[in-house]
């Protein structure tokens, strides 16, 4: 096989190693099967022609049983020669702290952080050296790996996500633990410098471990918070942690900058988000968070009620929660400007009852746009199961008309 590889012009170096990953990814991905391509199929563009039919698609046993032992040793010769970095030290951190990408830039100065405190405190005399920061750079770099640290890829659409990932969020606690205890063996006293910090990351926690479905997760960070931060001025005066923690979830989201101010786009938002953090990447759990807290927001809104200074006896309702809902998604799902293949991964996971309420609405939209980018419209976007007989019943008029209620399994989901 090595003799094959340098007959076509490679070397067993990071320029092989990043073809056999170009490959691996136009050929397994998920948009790589919404575009019909895969093994034994049309090699896609950006792939070497020569390498893959020669080495990567010959169909031998031998051949087969020695790549992925090549895959491996090509990917410990880059990480030393290429990058400096030691698998044995890469691999220590990742029982550490957890499963890190090692494609995120905070994964790196994760690793360069802490092999800079390991190496200073080897030294006979480290006064000169800001050890401090340089742990304060390993807490940083932990917090950004719960904030963004999965990375999400799809080589097709060039999509590009990074999105939280809660399983730092321990590993962040025990960075900051590893700080402290620095600070005291070079001064003496803990640091409180971390403080703030601390309380805005157990906030965040709880934010996320609720959104992805760990009730019990969030539940115990808005214990922790409240205990160690509960009797802050800050927080007796605004009475931040006497709420409920679904309350406090809510306020967390709307308090946030990226997040609208007004009941309406807050529940929109949060629909989008179940859309592009829950179903595109099968996580109905995540999804379901969302929707049950735009759900809430949605009920308060309508209890509330807004009075309009033109006509004070009315009252500015939205739309029922089923059809907010509904047109929500469609609204998210017609957006030319979101790639046509997330679309079609988000809708190969939405529920049975929400394709049901969408499907004749979306579908002139699909078979207008999606041929455009070469893609089959029934494999995109297959009909829901069980919609021929809600036609049958007269459940579901066109755009504009009213949803006429029918007593099906769909309707009372």
């Amino acid at each position: 096989m090595i003799a094959k590889i340098r007959d076509l012009g490679y070397d067993l170096d990071e320029r092989l190693l990043r073809q056999i990953g170009t490959f691996l990814m136009l050929t397994q991905s998920f948009d790589a099967k919404m575009q019909g391509v895969g093994d034994k199929r049309p090699i896609p563009p950006g792939n070497d022609t020569r390498l893959v039919r020669e080495v990567l698609y010959k169909n031998e046993p031998k051949w087969n049983a020695t790549l992925p032992f090549m895959v491996a040793y090509l990917r410990k010769r880059v990480l030393i020669k290429r990058y400096h970095m030691q698998p044995d030290k890469m691999l220590e951190m990742m029982e550490t702290f957890g499963p890190i990408d090692w494609r995120h830039a905070s994964a790196h100065g994760m690793y360069w952080a802490k092999l800079g405190t390991e190496q200073a405190d080897k030294l006979r005399n480290n006064a000169a050296v800001d050890i401090i920061n340089t742990y304060r750079q390993n807490v940083h770099s932990m917090q950004q790996l719960t904030r963004f640290g999965r990375i999400a890829f799809e080589p097709f659409s060039k999509r590009l996500q990074m999105l939280p990932d809660i399983r730092f969020i321990p590993a962040y606690e025990i960075a900051v633990e590893e700080a402290d205890e620095a600070h005291f063996k070079k001064y003496g006293v803990h640091s409180d410098s971390y403080r703030s910090g601390h309380e805005n990351f157990l906030l965040a926690a709880i934010v996320y471990q609720y959104l992805y479905g760990n009730t019990q997760e969030a539940g115990h960070y808005f214990n922790k918070v409240r205990k160690l931060y509960g009797n802050d001025p800050h927080n007796l005066n605004s009475q931040r942690y006497t709420s409920t923690l679904e309350d406090l979830v809510i306020y967390e989201l709307q308090d946030n900058a990226s997040m609208m101010d007004r009941s309406t786009q807050f529940i929109d938002a949060m629909i989008r988000q179940g859309l592009e953090q829950g179903l595109l990447y099968g996580k109905l759990n995540t999804f379901n968070r969302c929707i049950k807290l735009a759900k809430k927001m949605h009920t308060k809104f309508q209890k509330r009620g807004i009075t309009n200074t033109i006509a004070p006896q009315d009252r500015m309702k939205i739309l029922p929660w089923r059809q907010t809902l509904t047109e929500s998604y469609i609204s998210y799902m017609k957006q030319q400007s979101v790639d046509p293949l997330v679309r079609a991964r988000i809708w190969r996971n939405t529920p049975n009852f929400l394709q049901i309420d969408s499907y004749d609405r979306l579908m002139p939209f699909v078979q207008e746009q999606f041929p455009k980018y070469g893609l089959d419209t029934n494999l995109a976007f297959p009909i829901p199961q069980g919609m021929a007989k809600i036609r049958e019943q007269g459940g579901l008029l066109k755009d504009g008309e009213q949803v006429k209620k029918t007593e099906t399994n769909v309707e009372r989901q």
